[in-house]
């Protein structure tokens, strides 16, 4: 990292620092964390383009991605203890978006909000399309699905709409859970998704916060749904791909920097 930041190009050390955010992204959704996978895919992303032609290497985008190794021992303690991944790896995560759509930051205020709302309904769209073809529970789980919720559920605390991350967060879980265990969603998953999304655009819609009130038959539904699940999960089994996920990540990060 050291050497590429004296010289960024896309030559030898460019091509390891891409590699290690690849199998950050690989090792991180095999395993069920969604939150490094995703931020990972973020910075991999705009490195695609840099090595593709399709966007120059400037000053933003190397203090982007020295920023993104710094953070990543945080990312990985989160998710072996269990807790929300940094706050500053989502914000990071946004800004790689951004510059891979070619927004240039001009120093004026960004309207969060809309831009929450726009790509919030991106995601829901596509949980919305992936529900249309399943809609009697014949597929997996698809990572679409995953990602976006978790997406969702991260950028919401970021604007302070709450209630869509509570929400988003609690169908991430569950569904999470379906697609590690390698169950495939029944008929009342799938319309428990559909109704989600359903009130999920809605409140996206609404100038004001959905109330706590609502969130909570929803959180109830979805928890009378994990009742339901069958027991017997093999925890030392999900233990150990941790473990070998964190070192995998620890590798990584030692080859970037």
């Amino acid at each position: 990292m050291k050497v590429w930041k004296r010289n960024p190009d896309t030559g030898d050390e460019f091509q390891d620092i891409r590699r290690g955010f690849h199998t950050l992204k690989g090792s991180g959704r095999m395993v069920g964390a969604t939150a490094i996978g995703e931020f990972a895919w973020a910075i991999e992303s705009v490195l695609n383009l840099c090595r593709d032609g399709q966007l120059a290497i400037s000053t933003e985008i190397v203090s982007l991605v020295g920023e993104a190794v710094d953070l990543v021992p945080a990312v990985l303690d989160a998710f072996i203890s269990g807790n929300e991944s940094p706050e500053e790896s989502i914000k990071l995560a946004l800004r790689a978006a951004k510059i891979r759509d070619g927004e240039v930051e001009d120093g004026a205020v960004a309207d969060v909000v809309k831009i929450f709302r726009a790509d919030a309904e991106q995601h829901l769209s596509a949980i919305r399309q992936w529900v249309e073809t399943n809609i009697d529970g014949a597929g997996e789980i698809d990572e679409t699905v995953i990602r976006g919720l978790h997406t969702l559920r991260g950028s919401a605390r970021l604007v302070d709409q709450n209630a869509i991350g509570e929400l988003s967060g609690a169908l991430e879980s569950y569904f999470g859970n379906l697609k590690l265990s390698g169950q495939r969603p029944k008929t009342d998953d799938i319309a428990l998704l559909k109704d989600s999304v359903t009130e999920l655009s809605s409140w996206l819609t609404q100038e004001e916060k959905p109330n706590s009130v609502g969130l909570a038959s929803w959180i109830e539904r979805i928890a009378e749904a994990e009742n339901a699940l069958p027991g017997g999960d093999d925890l030392s089994s999900k233990s150990a791909l941790r473990s070998v996920f964190s070192v995998e990540a620890l590798e990584s990060l030692t080859r970037i920097e």
